[in-house]
């Protein structure tokens, strides 16, 4: 099981990297399709081992979609339980509890 810390450093490499390659767009380098399909291969089987399928989906929607929602409305909670109840996922720390509460568990993993 990937700890807090260790989940903390590959969501800081991930966003270094995605700024790279956003920078790299940017200048007119189109390095992004050759080598943006092996960095996700690498996260879906660290997260997907980690969390499986359901958790793979909430890390990349926080990863990738989340900020784009939060620039549109930085005060607006954008994930919600069943019962219409927010989940804070303001912080890494946020996330990965969320996702060992509710995706490591789920799968059947202790």
């Amino acid at each position: 099981m990937i700890n807090q810390k260790d989940f903390k450093e590959l969501i800081e490499s991930i966003q270094k990297i995605t700024e790279f390659f956003d920078n790299c767009h940017k200048a007119g380098i189109d390095i992004h399709d050759s080598i943006r399909d092996n960095i996700e291969h690498i996260e879906y089987l660290l997260i997907k081992e980690n969390f499986g399928e359901d958790g793979y989906g909430w890390f990349t929607w926080w990863m990738y979609e989340l900020p784009s929602l939060k620039k549109r409305n930085p005060n607006e909670n954008h994930a919600f339980e069943s019962d219409g109840t927010p989940i804070k996922l303001d912080t890494v720390d946020d996330l990965y509890n969320f996702l060992l509460e509710n995706c490591f568990i789920k799968n059947g993993k202790n």
